[in-house]
């Protein structure tokens, strides 16, 4: 069962099956034109920690919300890289799940005390229907994955 899954999984990320514009404000419209036209270079990967996760009745069925840390002084891609693995990692551990959010902070680079941690991104996973109108079935269809820099989603 695992194997499917990874595969759907795969397939989220890869963003294929559907041309239906992505929402204004999502990575397609952030992501920064890389000079020249050429493709951005690898970026070295960041881990992103889970730190609290909300799901019951106050997200919905089959829904979360994760919170994850990521390491000070990472770059807009490190921190779009992070997002996208701690959604497909839950995605892939918790088969009930049917739609995530995700909100990144970023560590302060230097800490004094009690650090205040303000929201540096946002991501979803998402089947085709949306977080509102995603059911048990929706678990087994196509997901995409966007990420939003700046202001947060309208969520």
């Amino acid at each position: 069962m695992r194997r499917p899954a990874r595969w759907l999984l795969v397939a989220a990320l890869l963003g294929c099956g559907d041309d239906r514009a992505a929402p204004p404000g999502t990575e397609d419209a952030l992501a920064p034109a890389a000079p020249g036209g050429a493709e951005a270079a690898a970026v070295e990967p960041v881990q992103a920690e889970v730190f609290m996760r909300e799901a019951g009745p106050e997200v919905g069925p089959g829904r979360a919300i994760l919170h994850a840390l990521v390491p000070a002084g990472a770059t807009e891609e490190q921190v779009r890289q992070a997002l996208t693995s701690v959604l497909l990692r839950a995605a892939e551990e918790d088969t009930t799940l049917v739609a995530l959010r995700a909100v990144a902070y970023v560590l302060p680079s230097v800490r004094t005390g009690e650090a205040t941690l303000s929201p540096a991104a946002w991501g979803e996973w998402l089947p085709l229907e949306g977080w509102e109108r995603a059911a048990p079935e929706s678990r087994h269809a196509f997901h995409r994955i966007y990420t939003y820099f700046g202001a947060p989603p309208a969520w």
